[in-house]
């Protein structure tokens, strides 16, 4: 997490920054959704963004605070 949200503070006009609201959000897309076809339908506007680093907390039990 702390790399992925160096390389996003390094890189402000990359197409990670502008695909992703977070470092939690794009972390959530790599680990568990294997086709962005897949990510697309979990992360649609129908029902609006879940909050990715309350959800990584829960998944491996750990604090993400960086």
């Amino acid at each position: 997490m702390r790399a992925g949200q160096k390389y996003i503070d390094a890189h402000p006009n990359s197409s990670v920054t502008r695909r992703y609201d977070s470092v939690y959000e794009w972390f959530t897309h790599n680990a568990f959704y294997p086709s962005s076809k897949e990510w697309d339908k979990v992360n649609g506007p129908l029902f609006g963004k879940p909050d990715y680093k309350k959800f990584l907390e829960c998944q491996f039990g750990i604090d993400l605070t960086i």
